[in-house]
């Protein structure tokens, strides 16, 4: 078993890798489903339940009663008992069913009367008394009272999606419960449950509701009060007449509530493990198309087994077509190749390294976006960004390099053409500016004189550092050199005028920016301003700023803003800009 194991391992390393990531990919996405399906709907509490049936005006004893773990909503009010002793010696008001959770309004402590509590409820025929709870925000204040009559309002939130609408009108209050000092009625005490009237179908719907939505209830006027008893509900004559609720069933009841919420038919389980299936199907099909490349390079009568690539080799092997491909267009569109822009930029890394680099930062940049905003435009906007983000590195190490070149450039030219003077040639002068300088220049000049030591040409030597350093200045340079190795002259004259001209612009340049440096201050000022204050909404104060992120109009004033934002930086840093 071992043997054939390390068999597989050795012939098939991309696709046990493959099978690998699939099963994280897998893993992953089920715990995110799992957290976004409990994280977002209640809490588990411990709370003492009947271990057998209890009948009313009978004691409850200790051996009666047990503790169990139930699913509560952040709506329900506490109404449950978690000590079996709070209960013990307690009479039941109702019949209590066995594994019923056991709440205040069910039963009472002995020797207190019980009331219109141990009568029957006026429950119309074909009806059904429902318990449902309330507090003093959710149920009007405490204002609702036996015999009125309420309507049901229900808010669904999925995402950043909120909806609300009014699911049930004219229900029969016949009770009302209260939570007093000393666990009974008392005055001025909170209600904490509503009785009302129902059918067996609305009792489904609204349980349902009470466990995946938020109820509010609103007062009616007694002037529209219903006058007698209801009449049987054709559409649910009898409590035998209800079957179950789905949240298809509630979503094809009240269309317009879940279409504003934005709800899906398919639970997020279920969405995430289709996309983690497919997700590890195409690593396991991409992990498995390496090898079989592999083994077609390596042949089937290799006689001497080779070494294992390293990481950056297989980098190599893997993205090298890539990134010749890239370079060759750039080059035909007359733009510099990769690995001139890395060279430019003064990365000591290969184009393949570099593109690996580009698409880490698109998968980075997606799976922050998927823990952070789900299934949504997020991923793939962070996954732009991370796109985007390393050619823009590459070009600002490309103008810091530069500008830093071109400080040292004034005394370069004084080492080189005092170097020049004391009888050097031109290639011992080099060296010496190679020697004496500091990076940037001594690192550029220590790669000519390398090249011009292993049998290059000064000509070529210098025309490959104009591919490395984009500067006009030393394009200048360059070419007095060549002309004096061509056409001889006094070149050590030459190179001290460049360098005072050199000099006098250097100043020039930094004149000017002492007199710009508040119109640019100001320019970033005012450019990263709201962008940090939107962050800042959006972070800490998530429903203030939901309007701009969640309407059409939000995302239209968003697009106005940050349009404005780039013509303002764009305008201020043209007038700001000092031309050569």
């Amino acid at each position: 078993m071992r043997t054939s194991l390390t068999g597989l391992t050795s012939r098939r390393p991309f696709t046990l890798l493959g099978i690998v990531l699939a099963l994280l990919v897998i893993a992953a996405f089920v715990l995110v489903a799992i957290n976004a399906s409990t994280g977002s709907t209640g809490q588990t509490l411990n709370v003492v339940v009947a271990t057998q049936n209890l009948s009313p005006r009978i004691p409850i004893d200790g051996g009666s009663l047990a503790i169990k773990r139930i699913f509560t909503t952040p709506d329900d009010p506490m109404i449950y008992f978690t000590k079996i002793e709070d209960v013990k010696g307690m009479i039941p008001l109702v019949s209590i069913v066995d594994k019923q959770a056991i709440t205040s309004n069910m039963v009472a402590k002995p020797n207190t009367p019980l009331g219109a509590q141990s009568e029957f409820l006026p429950i119309p025929s074909g009806y059904v008394a429902l318990t449902i709870p309330t507090s003093e925000q959710q149920g009007v204040a405490g204002n609702i009272q036996p015999d009125d009559y309420i309507s049901v309002i229900a808010t669904v939130t999925s995402g950043s999606k909120v909806a609300s609408k009014t699911v049930f009108v004219n229900l029969h209050v016949i009770r009302v419960g209260m939570e007093g000092p000393a666990g009974g009625g008392a005055a001025g005490a909170t209600a904490t449950s509503l009785t009302v009237v129902v059918t067996e179908c609305q009792a489904e719907y609204i349980t349902w509701f009470l466990t995946y939505a938020s109820l509010k209830y609103t007062l009616e006027s007694y002037q529209d009060y219903s006058q007698g008893a209801p009449a049987k509900d054709p559409t649910c004559p009898s409590v035998t007449s209800a079957t179950c609720v789905t949240l298809q069933m509630v979503q094809k009841a009240y269309p317009s509530l879940f279409s504003a919420a934005l709800m899906v038919y398919l639970p997020p389980p279920v969405v995430s493990l289709i996309i983690a299936v497919l997700l590890a199907t195409a690593i396991a099909v991409f992990f498995w198309s390496l090898d079989r490349i592999r083994k077609e390079r390596t042949g089937r009568l290799a006689a001497q087994s080779t070494p294992r690539a390293t990481p950056r080799e297989l980098v190599e092997r893997l993205l090298r077509p890539a990134a010749d491909n890239l370079s060759q267009r750039r080059s035909v569109r007359g733009r510099p190749t990769l690995t001139e822009d890395l060279a430019r930029a003064g990365l000591n890394i290969t184009p393949p390294e570099y593109l690996l680099i580009r698409i880490g930062s698109v998968a980075l940049g997606a799976l922050i976006g998927l823990f952070r905003f789900g299934f949504s435009g997020g991923p793939l906007i962070l996954g732009a960004v991370g796109f985007i983000v390393p050619p823009l590195v590459v070009n600002y190490l490309q103008r810091r390099r530069q500008n830093l070149f071109n400080e040292q450039l004034a005394a370069m030219l004084q080492l080189l053409s005092n170097s020049l003077k004391t009888g050097y040639a031109i290639d011992r002068a080099l060296e010496t500016v190679a020697t004496k300088s500091r990076p940037p220049v001594s690192t550029e000049f220590e790669r000519v004189t390398t090249e011009i030591t292993l049998g290059t040409s000064v000509e070529d030597a210098l025309s490959a550092l104009l591919l490395r350093i984009n500067s006009p200045d030393l394009e200048f340079i360059v070419t007095a050199i060549l002309l004096h190795i061509r056409v001889g002259g006094n070149l050590a004259e030459v190179l001290d005028t460049i360098s005072d001209t050199l000099r006098d612009r250097l100043q020039t340049k930094r004149d000017m920016s002492v007199l710009t440096a508040q119109s640019r201050a100001s320019a970033t000022i005012i450019t990263g301003l709201p962008i940090l204050l939107a962050l800042g909404l959006y972070v800490f104060v998530p429903g203030y700023f939901a309007p701009m992120t969640s309407t059409v109009i939000g995302y239209v004033l968003l697009g106005i803003a940050g349009l404005l934002i780039l013509v303002g930086n764009v305008l201020i840093n043209r007038m700001t800009t000092l031309q050569a």
